[in-house]
């Protein structure tokens, strides 16, 4: 009989059962109500990501469209729920429509309009979040509350898109009462906008929150909360 082949586990990644189980714990402690944890793994390997999947993280988030692609391929043995939640490209849009459960960064009707015409071609039925940019910084993409409604009626004319909520980031630097009101707001622009979708019953998601400030989020209605350094630990350069 010969023994199984060792497979080496690297230090960082052995810790990563207990570093999902705390951060569960932690969000179950803010709320009896369900919130997805869509767990960050850009620049994470693919190794790493099927630890976690192995330890029940079944949601993975990406922000770049080939590593999406690279690892999607490399680990298609998997029955993974990819989220793309980076800024994404109107020419690359083609690649990623009817290959993610969910888009969560659509923020102007151009891309709106791409991600439409793709998901036509394919004769796929595409979800999306709609973001917005509550912090007013610069550095960050999404729409304007002024412009989120125009955007919300452009999307209910799309045949080939299922509007399921709104997306967005809190202030980098901002002190907790900031990031409070900012997180706030965009719940109240949720509530607002439900009476004006398509479809109200696929109006649910509200993806705000992530390592530094996903309880404070939970606390003003986040659905979905995108973690990653407190899962992986620190990604690579």
């Amino acid at each position: 009989m010969f023994a199984k082949p060792f497979r080496f586990i690297p230090k960082a990644m052995t810790n990563i059962a207990a570093n999902l189980q705390v951060l569960l714990d932690e969000i179950n402690t803010e709320t009896q109500d369900p919130v997805m944890l869509v767990a960050v793994s850009k620049k994470q390997s693919a190794l790493a990501i099927r630890h976690a999947y192995d330890c029940g993280q079944k949601d993975f988030g990406e922000n770049y469209v080939q590593e999406l692609l690279d690892k999607q391929e490399e680990l298609k043995d998997l029955n993974i729920n990819w989220h793309f939640i980076g800024h994404l490209q109107r020419n690359k849009a083609k690649y990623i429509v009817g290959k993610v459960h969910l888009i969560q960064g659509v923020d102007n009707p151009k891309l709106l309009q791409e991600i439409e015409k793709q998901a036509s071609k394919q004769h796929v039925q595409q979800k999306i979040l709609l973001q917005v940019n509550v912090s007013g910084e610069e550095s960050k993409s999404g729409c304007q509350d002024k412009d989120l409604f125009e955007l919300i009626t452009k999307a209910n004319a799309c045949e080939h898109i299922t509007l399921c909520g709104l997306m967005t980031i809190g202030s980098t630097a901002a002190n907790e009462q900031t990031k409070q009101s900012e997180f706030t707001r965009l719940k109240n622009l949720f509530e607002e906008a439900k009476t004006q979708v398509k479809d109200p019953n696929c109006w649910t998601e509200l993806s705000m929150g992530m390592s530094g400030d996903f309880k404070l989020a939970i606390k003003q209605g986040s659905t979905m909360v995108r973690v990653g350094t407190r899962i992986f630990g620190e990604r690579d350069k």
